[in-house]
This record gives C-alpha cells, sequence and structure tokens, in this order.
C-alpha cells in the first residue's frame, strides 16, 4: 500500500516519528498554504468538509534547504 511504501522509503532515508500516507496531505496543505493558496481550492482539492480541517494539517517544519529530510527524499538522497 501507499502507507507502507512511505514508511519504507522514509525509513530509508533516515527519518523516523509518525509517517504514513497520511503526511502526504499534511505535506499538501503546508505547501499549499506557504505558497498562498486560497484555502477554499485546497479545501476543493482535498475534499475535507470543513475548512477548519485544514488547520489541523498545517504542520510546518523548522528544517529548510539541504538538511530537510523530505527535500533529501524527493531528490533521491540518503544522508546521515
Amino acid at each position: 500500500s501507499l502507507s507502507e511504501i512511505i514508511t519504507r522509503r522514509a525509513r530509508a532515508a533516515g527519518i523516523e516519528g509518525d509517517i504514513s500516507g497520511h503526511s502526504l496531505r499534511s505535506g499538501f496543505v503546508v505547501d499549499a498554504i506557504d505558497k498562498n493558496i486560497a484555502r477554499e481550492k485546497i479545501q476543493k482539492h482535498g475534499r475535507w468538509n470543513n475548512i477548519a480541517s485544514l488547520d489541523s494539517y498545517y504542520k510546518k517544519t523548522s528544517v529548510f534547504g539541504d538538511n530537510n529530510p523530505a527535500q533529501q527524499m524527493a531528490a533521491g538522497r540518503n544522508r546521515a
């Protein structure tokens, strides 16, 4: 399943914690809000019934650039 693939790739990249397929929804919300996409469009795309639901998905990371594990995974890099 998608969740298993994401969990396996996260572990291979050295990312620990609660990572699952659901993390993709959270990442989408963070990126869309950070790019100033209208919350209504985000809500419609993600099929959330309540726009306030987006708030629980917005979990901004404090790690940016080459030190961001998600960016390393996207680039196919595994660094310690």
